[in-house]
């Protein structure tokens, strides 16, 4: 996902934009979806690895609402706003500065990267223990085709 504004609403969008093509998905809903992979997806915990690791990553902190489908590692949900965006101590001097921009254009805070996990109390709390599940579950996946002519799937 792309965030251009701070706060995001998620949609549900058909399979292949035309039609819901599931029997556990038949109409259109409010996302996220019972049985669909629709929401803005978060982790209840930050996932740094990523962000060191890979130049383009970047975790951060967000404020969720609305329909919320909650898991064990994690949340899918109708809103979310961006709160925080961690910024990794060894990164270059222009990725701090891109990723600093980009948190003052959302109207976000910058910190610390290794720091995300304790300043995040500071946006909210996070889903009580006692609603999540007590394994890993994952909300059926969604995939999209783009056939090409002759194509058969």
């Amino acid at each position: 996902m792309m965030w251009t504004e701070p706060t995001a609403h998620a949609e549900c969008y058909p399979i292949g934009g035309y039609e819901f093509a599931s029997e556990l998905d038949p109409q259109p809903h409010t996302a996220p979806g019972v049985g669909c992979s629709c929401g803005i997806y978060a982790w209840h915990q930050p996932q740094g690895e990523f962000a060191i690791v890979d130049v383009r990553g970047v975790s951060g902190i967000v404020t969720l609402w609305g329909t919320l489908q909650a898991y064990a590692d994690g949340v899918r949900a109708e809103y979310a706003r961006v709160e925080a965006l961690g910024v990794y101590s060894l990164w270059t001097k222009a990725k701090k500065e891109l990723v600093t921009e980009i948190a003052a254009s959302l109207g976000a805070d910058v910190v610390d990267h290794d720091r995300l996990s304790e300043v995040s109390r500071d946006y909210g709390q996070p889903v009580p223990a006692e609603l999540l599940p007590a394994e890993v579950t994952q909300p059926r996946r969604r995939f999209r085709f783009r056939l090409s002519r002759g194509a058969s799937v």
